[in-house]
């Protein structure tokens, strides 16, 4: 059964951030593979204030090139529009079996809202839950779980972790974050400022090829 964590996002750009936070997960539980998923149209964002896919997609690649254990999935490319997230997961499950073990990686800001996603009860019920937060989480899962979730989960003393009626869990991993996100990322190039150090090298080669953000 292959063994994959699921990481989508905007990555307008893609940095450290994401790339440090999958290569721990990925340790520490033991993934095959981290599959690094491009939203295609977000649909929690103005289509208009998104970079063009092809070149979120081009760096997400060139990003992930060196690491063996990461890899760029491309599918929302072939799929309806917004890019809902159950869609997505359906068409994993399609493409790489239906007994796939599948963990979608998630903030924890974005896990407590799942609620107010499209199909949200289809998600939890498809793939594991790994839930990430700081170092010192302030919630624990149970307080995490969004209120419409409680009956559909129970929490097991044992592993600690949410285990949903039909088998999947919950996780929660504590994780060392670095303080960098895609916005700081874009303000820094529009005014002209270094942004070594925040994403790859190669990345911002390409920013500056294409004159992203200016």
């Amino acid at each position: 059964m292959n063994r994959l964590g699921i990481l989508g996002g905007s990555f307008d750009p893609i940095h450290f951030g994401h790339l440090r936070c999958a290569e721990e997960i990925r340790q520490r539980f033991s993934f095959e593979k981290i599959l690094f998923i491009p939203t295609y149209v977000p649909p929690h964002k103005p289509a208009e204030s998104v970079l063009a896919y092809r070149h979120r997609k081009n760096m997400t690649r060139i990003a992930i090139d060196t690491n063996p254990y990461f890899m760029l999935e491309d599918i929302e490319e072939q799929l309806p529009i917004p890019s809902y997230t159950y869609r997505t997961i359906e068409a994993l499950l399609r493409k790489y079996g239906s007994d796939a073990n599948l963990h979608f990686i998630i903030g924890e800001d974005d896990f407590a809202n799942m609620h107010t996603w499209h199909s949200p009860l289809s998600i939890v019920q498809s793939c594991s839950i790994m839930v990430i937060t700081r170092r010192n989480p302030d919630k624990t899962l149970s307080e995490l779980l969004p209120v419409d979730f409680k009956d559909e989960f129970c929490y097991s003393e044992k592993e600690g972790v949410l285990v949903h009626k039909r088998g999947k869990k919950v996780y929660l991993s504590s994780l060392p974050m670095l303080d960098i996100s895609s916005s700081v990322i874009r303000a820094s190039v529009r005014q002209r400022l270094s942004v070594r150090y925040l994403t790859s090298d190669p990345v911002i080669e390409y920013m500056e090829k294409e004159k992203l953000y200016y």
